[in-house]
C-alpha cells in the first residue's frame, strides 16, 4: 500500500462505528473506498480522452515564441564606379535575405518538476476549456518514511500536452492545496487547504479551510468559507451552476451513521443546506446536475459479510432524499451513472459468488440484470458517465469485495454491462477515468508501493496525449514518491460537470 493510503487510512476510523467487526471484507471496502475519495481528490471535477480534445495550436505556439527575431543589418550596397558625376551609380540587387528561424525554446529542467516553460504574460487569459490546472508537489521519503517535499508549483498544461510554470506556492510540508474547480481564461482557481502532516511529523489531516480562492498571478490564497464549516468538501455543481458541498451535521459525532449535511453556493451567498443525509459517501452528481446518488452506510443493513450498504438518491432541486437497499439479498456498490436517470452498479450475494452488473432507475428504485460476470471478468470498480448508455471507470478482475488490493485493471467502458478496456494499467499501478466536456482523462497512479501521478488523455482517433507527466529523475537517484498531487480541467463558466 502507498504511504498516502496508509495516512489516509488513520482516516477510515471516522467511517467505523466502533461496534463494528472489521472482517477482511469489510476492510477491503474500506481500502478501495479511501482510495477511490484519494484519487478523486486528485482528478476531482477534471478530465483522459474517449473524444477529441479541443486544439488551440495557434495558443500554443505564440506563446512559445519567447525570443524576439534577431536583428539584422541591411544588405551592403555596392555602387559602380564612374569618372564623371553623373549618370547615377548603378546598383546591382542584393538577394533579399531570408530570416533564419529561431531556435525552437528549450524547456527548463528544475528539480520536483518534468520539462516546463515560464508561462508568457497574457496566456492564463488566452486558455481555453481543456486547458489542465495543477499543482506538483513532488516528494521523496525519509528513512522514517516521512515525506519531503519539493517547492509545489502551479502547472499549466495545454491540451497539446505542453506544460508552463504559473506560480510557486510557499513551502510547507504540513499543508495540503487542492485544486476544486477553474473556469478557463480565468486568473483565479478554487481551492482547499488541508493539513497533511501534524508538527511531529505523523499523519494529521484536518481541515485549514475547506473553500478558498487562489491567485494564478501572485501564488496567495484567500479564505472564502462562505459559511462552510473547514471539514466541508467539495463534491460539484447542480443544474443551476451552484457549487455543492458536503460537510458533517455534528462534528462532535462524525462515523459512518453520522448525518451530513449537502450544501449549495449560489454565486456569491452564503452556503444554504439543501438536504440532510444519513452517513452518505461516495456522493456523485447525475450528467444533467438535477440529481446525486450516494451510498448511505445504514444502521441495522448486515449480513454474515458485515456491513450492507445502500442506495441513496437526493433531488438536488427540492432537496428530497430517499435511502433504500441496492437490490434485496444482494451487497452492491455505485458504478457510474449509465444516463441521467440511472446508475451502473455490480453486486454480489451474500457471498462472493454469483457476480452481476445491474442498472438501477434511481426514481423507481427498478433494478435490471445487465449480465452475470465469469471468473477473469473486470467489475466497474467506479466510473463516470461518458455517453448515454455508456459509463467509463476503473475495472478490475479480483472481485467487487476481493481482499488483494494489487489487482490487474484498467479502464474499461461498460454498455449494457459489457466491458470495453480502454487503457490497461501497468504492473502495481491503478488507473481511474474521469469525464469533462465529453473528453476522458485518465489518471494514472502508484497503487501499492507509491509513485508519481501521470495524467493523459485519450483522443478517438490518436495517441493519448500526456498532460501532466512524472517529474524529471532526481540528481541522486532517489525515486519520487508523488509529483502532481492535485488537477483539474479547465470548464466554460457555468459548466455543471
Amino acid at each position: 500500500m502507498s504511504a498516502d493510503l496508509g495516512s489516509l487510512l488513520s482516516l477510515a476510523a471516522v467511517e467505523l462505528s466502533p461496534s463494528d467487526g472489521l472482517d477482511a471484507a469489510h476492510l477491503s471496502r474500506v481500502v478501495r473506498s479511501v482510495r477511490r475519495r484519494r484519487i478523486r481528490r486528485h482528478t476531482v471535477e477534471s478530465a483522459v480522452g474517449v473524444a477529441a480534445a479541443s486544439v488551440v495550436g495557434t495558443v500554443v505556439w505564440a506563446g512559445l515564441r519567447l525570443a524576439p527575431e534577431p536583428h539584422r543589418a541591411p544588405p551592403a550596397v555596392t555602387a559602380t564606379p564612374t569618372v564623371q558625376p553623373t549618370p547615377a551609380p548603378t546598383v546591382q540587387p542584393s538577394a533579399i535575405p531570408r530570416s533564419t528561424p529561431s531556435a525552437a525554446p528549450v524547456a527548463d529542467d528544475i528539480v520536483g518538476l518534468p520539462p516546463t516553460f515560464a508561462m508568457p504574460a497574457g496566456l492564463l487569459e488566452k486558455t481555453t476549456p481543456g486547458w489542465v490546472l495543477a499543482i506538483y508537489q513532488s516528494e521523496v521519503l525519509d528513512e522514517n518514511s516521512r515525506p519531503v517535499p519539493s517547492v509545489p508549483t502551479v502547472v499549466l498544461s495545454s491540451p497539446e500536452g505542453v506544460p508552463y510554470r504559473v506560480h510557486d506556492l510557499p513551502l510547507d510540508p504540513s499543508i495540503d492545496v487542492r485544486l476544486l474547480r477553474w473556469d478557463a481564461g480565468s486568473s483565479t482557481a478554487l481551492v482547499s487547504v488541508g493539513r497533511s502532516l501534524a508538527a511531529d511529523g505523523s499523519s494529521a489531516p484536518s481541515g485549514l479551510m475547506a473553500r478558498g480562492v487562489l491567485d494564478l498571478t501572485t501564488g496567495t490564497i484567500t479564505p472564502d468559507q462562505r459559511g462552510l464549516s473547514d471539514a466541508a468538501g467539495f463534491v460539484g455543481k447542480a443544474s443551476s451552476g451552484a457549487e455543492l458541498w458536503m460537510q458533517p451535521t455534528d462534528l462532535s459525532v462524525v462515523d459512518q451513521h453520522s448525518d451530513d449535511d449537502l450544501l449549495s453556493i449560489d454565486g456569491d451567498r452564503d452556503a444554504k443546506i439543501v438536504a440532510t443525509l444519513k452517513g452518505a459517501r461516495e456522493f456523485d452528481v447525475n450528467p444533467t446536475g438535477t440529481r446525486a446518488v450516494f451510498t448511505s452506510y445504514t444502521p441495522g443493513q448486515s449480513d454474515s459479510m458485515g456491513t450492507v450498504d445502500s442506495l441513496g438518491v437526493v433531488d438536488l432541486q427540492d432537496g428530497r432524499a430517499t435511502v433504500a437497499p441496492f437490490i434485496q439479498d444482494k451487497r452492491c456498490q455505485i458504478s457510474g451513472w449509465i444516463d441521467a436517470e440511472s446508475v451502473l452498479t455490480a453486486c454480489n450475494g451474500d457471498s462472493d459468488a454469483h457476480p452481476s452488473v445491474w442498472s438501477i432507475d434511481v426514481a423507481s428504485r427498478t433494478p435490471t440484470h445487465l449480465r452475470d460476470l465469469a471468473e477473469g471478468d473486470a467489475w466497474p470498480d467506479g466510473g463516470t458517465w461518458l455517453s448515454d448508455g455508456v459509463t467509463i471507470g476503473s475495472g478490475h478482475t479480483g472481485g467487487i469485495f476481493g481482499d488483494d488490493d494489487c489487482v490487474e485493471g484498467g479502464v474499461y467502458t461498460w454498455k449494457a454491462g459489457v466491458p470495453t478496456l480502454v487503457a490497461s494499467a501497468l504492473a502495481d499501478r491503478e488507473v481511474y477515468a474521469t469525464v469533462v466536456d465529453g473528453t476522458v482523462y485518465i489518471t494514472d497512479v502508484g497503487s501499492c508501493y507509491g509513485g508519481p501521478t501521470i495524467v493523459s488523455s485519450r483522443p478517438v482517433d490518436g495517441d493519448p496525449i500526456t498532460l501532466l507527466p512524472a517529474p524529471s529523475p532526481r540528481p541522486d537517484g532517489e525515486a519520487w514518491s508523488s509529483g502532481a498531487t492535485s488537477w483539474t480541467v479547465g470548464r466554460p463558466i457555468g459548466a455543471i460537470g
